[in-house]
């Protein structure tokens, strides 16, 4: 998530979203210059 640019706060991915249901959410998963496994949210394992 850091990596990506985002960040945790209050438990929540950027603020907005619960790690648990953030995996499904596109709007996370935009950056065009990261691939699919280096997103903000992935559900791939570190």
């Amino acid at each position: 998530i850091l990596k990506a640019g985002g960040f945790i706060q209050v438990g929540r991915v950027n603020g907005s979203l619960n790690l648990a249901r953030a995996i499904g959410d596109m709007e996370f998963k935009q950056n065009k210059y990261l691939p699919a496994e280096k997103q903000v949210v992935t559900a791939d394992p570190d």
